[in-house]
Formats: structure tokens, sequence, C-alpha cells
């Protein structure tokens, strides 16, 4: 069974007509070589919904939509593909989101949310029968989209008492909508000409000196500056360029919130104008930031991962770094050196442990810092094709790999077993996985895919 979803146009719209083939997609309206699944009326700027029932598991079905008009005049079709699989074992529901790019689950609040490279943020109902639409939601068009992943919020922190999802456009501005309806609360001034990276956030609700929204821009050639915005109404608090608009290379990752110390930490790429410090402590007051320090870290290519007095990177050469919280000074004798290509993504702590989960180009290596330097807990580390971030989930280290294999490896062996629970996906369509997400509440794991799918299974 597939569910098709889709939004009726604005304007004189009377019915949607819906075609597919198993081959292509339908050529037009009366391709004589396509299944009509009907013919749907529906109200301008409403969600229509139908079922396309006795499919076979494993066939990709290409559907095409032509909304038609009050004169009858139908338009250009609307494409998108569904692929049913077999729920016998962990596979519970898949999501075509359009475009040729991975989804992004950016978290859970009543619902989760997710951006495809079509530009639209949607909200899905989630749990093991989730997938469709939230009946309340509008799928709202964000231009540009950053390669980020949106962040949700829950209501209990924002200013509405509703949950928000905020997301960072390539066009230099973030905006805030509502989670559940999709509406606009907020779209930041522009900030700079290109912003990629996920907002990062402090909450006074949450023990945070102030309510601010905070990211920094990403040109590759010109200054960048890291900048706080206003909670409420999404207006500029504070900017941050050390100085000059040329003194901070590109941020193209997230930033990570100290709350204990009242700080942000974030890093950025050197640049060719001669700015080397990769590494940065900002100390946070109710309006205002105020550097404490910078660090030169060459390489660095990842996003800040803080555990007690310890901030973790990885880099372009496959090494991972342990930074002092208190000056950006080194806590190791030397970077842990694994080999084999970038370190991917992000750096993936153990609560309670000193425990690191990270994937190289075709590795996955889990570490653990003795004070002084890393030492290796899977030896070797475990091979895979293309694996994506993993995650520490207990004692479990759950990771997916580019034939669609999820695997879930035993964090408290030297040699685990590597034996997939699930495999989903198209054989013939193999692309490395994207960024995960866990559902928390219903133990689901979500992977996207390169051709816009996002995959979810039961983990063990």
């Amino acid at each position: 069974m597939n569910e098709l979803l889709w939004l009726n146009p604005q304007g004189s719209h009377v019915a949607t007509h819906i075609l597919v083939r198993t081959d292509t997609y339908p050529l037009g309206p009366l391709d004589p070589a396509a299944r009509v699944v009907g013919t749907f009326p529906g109200a301008p700027g409403t969600v229509g919904r139908a079922t396309d029932n006795g499919l076979a598991n494993g066939i990709r079905y290409y559907y095409a939509a032509f909304a038609e008009d009050a004169s009858g005049g139908l338009s250009p079709g609307r494409l998108s593909f569904g692929r049913p699989q077999s729920r016998t074992g962990a596979f519970r529901w898949s999501y075509t989101g359009g475009g040729a790019s991975w989804p992004t689950v950016g978290g859970l609040v009543e619902r989760f949310m997710i951006t495809s490279s079509t530009g639209f943020v949607f909200a899905l109902e989630e749990g093991v029968d989730g997938g469709a639409w939230h009946p309340d939601n509008i799928p709202v068009r964000v231009p540009f989209p950053a390669p980020g992943r949106p962040i949700a919020l829950v209501s209990s922190v924002t200013p509405t008492g509703e949950p928000w999802v905020i997301i960072s456009s390539l066009a230099g501005r973030v905006s805030a909508l509502n989670a559940s309806t999709g509406a606009t609360i907020w779209t930041s001034p522009r900030i700079g000409s290109v912003v990629e990276a996920s907002v990062c956030a402090m909450f006074k609700t949450l023990g945070g000196v102030d309510d601010v929204v905070m990211v920094g821009t990403a040109h590759p050639t010109r200054g960048n500056r890291f900048v706080g915005l206003d909670l409420a109404d999404g207006s500029e608090s504070w900017s941050f360029d050390n100085g000059g608009r040329s003194n901070i290379g590109p941020m193209p990752d997230t930033c990570t919130v100290d709350y204990s110390r009242q700080r942000v930490y974030f890093t950025s790429e050197a640049t060719q104008h001669g700015v080397q410090e990769t590494m940065w402590a900002l100390e946070i007051a109710d309006g205002s930031a105020t550097k404490l320090w910078s660090a030169t870290y060459p390489n660095v290519n990842t996003p800040p991962v803080l555990v007690g007095d310890a901030l973790y990177v990885g880099t372009s050469i496959g090494e991972v770094l342990a930074v002092d919280v208190s000056d950006g000074s080194s806590r190791w004798s030397s970077p842990y050196a694994a080999g084999d290509g970038p370190v991917q993504s992000f750096i993936f702590p153990q609560r309670g442990t000193g425990r690191l989960a990270f994937s190289t180009r075709n590795r996955v290596h889990l570490i653990e810092d003795s004070g002084t330097a890393a030492v290796p807990v899977w030896q070797p580390p475990i091979t895979l094709a293309s694996p994506n971030v993993p995650l520490v989930l207990g004692d479990k280290v759950v990771v997916t790999d580019a034939e669609g294999q999820v695997f879930s490896l035993d964090a408290t062996v030297v040699q685990p077993t590597v034996v997939p629970f699930a495999v989903f996906g198209d054989p013939s369509l193999r692309t490395p996985p994207g960024l995960p997400y866990f559902d928390n509440r219903n133990g689901l794991y979500g992977v996207g895919t390169a051709d816009g799918v996002l995959y979810v299974v039961q983990t063990p």
C-alpha cells in the first residue's frame, strides 16, 4: 500500500487527477500506459489524501498528479514515487519527501519535522504507524533551505507555548515555524550571504541567561560572523565577528550550548586570507556575547561535542581531538588518528562513560578518553560501506551503511558481531545514508537516502 498526500494549489482548483506507472513517471494526464488512481475533488489550499492498494512489495510506483481548474485546464504533472516494503521484520514505514536529496529529521515534539530538497518543511505523524502528514499541518516552502537539519522546539521553551521548528536558509536568513500548522512565526533579517548550519539555542526556562537562537554564516571568501537572534521575534540581539568582517572563516556546522558555564562553542574553517582559528568559545549574557578564547586546530570539519570539561571534534584527515573548555588547549598529547578519510559529520558520546563513536569513510570507530589520550575500544574498527553517523543508544551503537543495512553493535565488547537487524531501500539505487534520528518514545530509528526517502525501522 502507498498512501498519497498532496497540497491542492491556491486559486481556481477543482480536482486533482493522479496516475501511476511502474516503469517511469506518467507522461501526461492521458498517458495510455498509466493506471488512473483516481480523480479527487478538493478545495484550493487544502491537503488531499488517497490510498493506492493492492500493490506488490519491492516495486517502485511512479505517480503524477495533475491539478484541474474551473475551466477544465490541467497543470503540469507533479511527480513522486513510493515503494511498498514488508513490515514482517524491523521495517515500519518510509516517506518520500521529493527531490534528489537526503531528508533530515529535525527532532520530536508533538510530531517531528523533516525537510527535503524541494524546500518544503513537513510535519509527520510519529510512531510505528506514522509517516503521513499530520492532519493540522500545511507544508510550508522555505526558500533555499540550508543542508543542516531543522531544529524542533517543545512548547515549554517557546514564547507562544506551541511547538516550533527553526530552519536556516542558504539565502542568509533563519525562520521559525509553528510545528503544528506550518505557519511562519518570524523570519530573521538577512544575517549574511550564506547560512548553511543548523541553529543552536539557549533558553531561560532551561537555566540559560538568555532566550537566544545562534548560528554562523558560511561565505567561502568574504568575512563571516556568528549571530544571536532574539527568540521572540528573530531580530538580531548581538553579532560577533572577532573584530573585523574578515576575521572568522566559514561556519558550516551547528554550535553547542554549555548551560553550566553560560557559553556557546562553535567551529569554523581556516581561510585563504590568513584566519587560522577554527574553534571558538563565547560567554553569553542577556542580550550580548563576549569572546573567551579561540584556538587553531587544522582541518576541523565537525561541530564540537561537549562532554564534561572536554570538547571533541573530528577532522578532514581522520583525526579526533579533545579540547579543554577552559582555554581551548589540547587535552591529549596527540590527536587520535583513525585514518580512512574524514570523520563524518558528528562524534557521538556514550552517556556516563568516556567513550565516543564516529564514522570515517568505510569504518565505524568506538574509542575511550583516558584523560590524556584516546584508546580504541573496538579492535579493529568495524568495516562497512560508507557508514553514516553512529548513534549510541545505551550499550548499543546503531549505524547504517550504503547497502541499506542497519546494525546494532555491542559497545561493551572488543569485537562486536556485525549482523544487520534491518535492510531497507531499493537495492538498485544504493547511496550513502544521511543523518540519522532516534524516536526514544517508540524505539524507532530513521535515516534518509539520497533519492529523497526517509526510512524508519524498529530498533532491537
